[in-house]
């Protein structure tokens, strides 16, 4: 019988080529999938009218020169030079439009969904598992508290262009990694460098970036030899001098204004933190299903974790971003837990690298028989997504109390009332 060879090439483009941009064509196309989500759990409230507050700092106009000058010099004030920015081009080309004028904020999240799924892909390799934690990431009460409260213009961007300062230090440290020159380490920290002066001008909670991309050279590590390691933390050395800038400055500005420091460090460390976990679980107050969820996802990483020394190099890369990105989530809730107004939408960014540590989690599940391990994932998610979508519909669900309470008062929440009561969802 005579063998005829397959084929090389189709065209004239090598075979292998074609298959691996048919492969990234398909993974780019299903993390539009959590994008579509998003737009259509949201998108019936782009017609809201746009907070006091915000449109006081949408018709503040300010230009970019004057961002270029206020990111590097002392502001006199929280930095938020990106959001008042954002919002001077957001009068500029919407004027009066409120469809329009949402539209920037409402895009910056949606955005930020796509973003996180791609990092989940780049660390974990799991497609579904991006999509699936992207989506319920999305689905979230930080997100859901976000949406309502259209003045969160800084924490929105903070998510959007941290997220990009990851993805730009994951990459310039494995670019670096190949091949390590001088001008190759300077041209990544201008890469890193970039997106980060733009988080670090929108919230506080952008300091959590620096140790989180410190933390990610080590994890990123094969066999915990100092020198690579140090050679991927050399791509960070622009960043933490320009982190460490701005975080002065802050701390210049709290010893200056007794207001600041009563807006950033009133409030109780050990309540907001029960908060804070019960938010994170799609929850209002830390109940027993709370208590429950964190439990078993606690005792999923410590059993993933004792197995440690026993796994293979994949599972233990996996668990090596688990831990990462718990510690990146922990200093995150750190840096919020003494503001007096702990509003679930502070944790939109810190939240992201929940769904990482959740995926990587599962990733590292010692199953891999080619049945017993999907049929685990699914359950898995399927648990899960009951567990957001039921926290987000019905009149004792997370979004009835939620709108209960935001018709009810009379704080910063001007637009929510209009949003829960076109929501079709009961909230009686």
């Amino acid at each position: 019988m005579q063998l005829t060879e397959q084929p090389t090439t189709v065209g004239s483009i090598p075979r292998k080529i074609v298959h691996c941009a048919s492969t990234e064509a398909a993974t780019a196309a299903v993390g539009f999938l959590p994008v579509m989500a998003g737009y259509i759990f949201y998108g019936r409230w782009l017609d809201l009218f746009p907070q006091i507050e915000f449109s006081t700092w949408m018709w503040s106009s300010v230009d970019l020169k004057w961002y270029v000058v206020s990111a590097f010099t002392h502001q006199g004030a929280f930095s938020r030079s990106s959001s008042f920015l954002a919002d001077s081009a957001t009068k500029a080309i919407c004027g009066v439009s409120i469809h329009c004028i949402n539209e920037p904020g409402f895009w910056a999240i949606l955005l930020a969904s796509y973003l996180l799924y791609w990092l989940i892909v780049r660390l974990t390799g799991s497609v579904i598992g991006a999509a699936v934690g992207a989506t319920l990431w999305l689905l979230s009460v930080p997100v859901l508290d976000a949406f309502a409260w259209q003045a969160t213009m800084g924490d929105r961007l903070v998510t959007l262009f941290g997220l990009a300062t990851v993805h730009a230090g994951l990459s310039a440290m494995r670019w670096v990694s190949r091949r390590a020159t001088i001008l190759r380490v300077a041209t990544a920290n201008v890469f890193v460098l970039a997106p980060a002066i733009v988080a670090y001008n929108s919230k506080e909670i952008s300091w959590l970036l620096l140790p989180s991309l410190m933390l990610l050279a080590i994890a990123l590590t094969d066999d915990w030899r100092l020198a690579p390691i140090i050679q991927r933390g050399s791509v960070l050395v622009a960043i933490a001098g320009y982190a460490i800038f701005r975080t002065i400055d802050t701390f210049v500005l709290l010893g200056e204004s007794s207001g600041s420091q009563s807006l950033d460090f009133g409030g109780v460390p050990f309540h907001n933190a029960k908060l804070y976990i019960a938010y994170l679980t799609n929850h209002l107050y830390l109940g027993k299903v709370t208590k429950a969820l964190l439990g078993i996802t606690l005792a999923g990483m410590l059993f993933a974790v004792s197995r440690y020394r026993r796994a293979g190099r994949e599972i233990r890369s996996q668990i090596q971003l688990m831990i990462w990105a718990a510690l990146s989530l922990a200093g995150g809730l750190v840096i919020c837990l003494f503001t007096p107004s702990p509003g679930p939408y502070l944790l939109l960014l810190p939240s992201t690298f929940l769904w990482i540590a959740l995926v990587a989690l599962w990733r590292s599940i010692p199953i891999t028989h080619r049945v017993i391990r999907p049929l685990a994932g699914l359950g898995i998610i399927a648990a899960l997504t009951t567990i957001m979508l039921s926290a987000l519909s019905g009149s004792y669900s997370l979004y009835g109390m939620w709108c209960h309470g935001r018709i009810t008062s009379d704080g910063p929440y001007q637009s929510s009332p209009v949003m829960c009561r076109s929501e079709p969802l009961s909230t009686s």
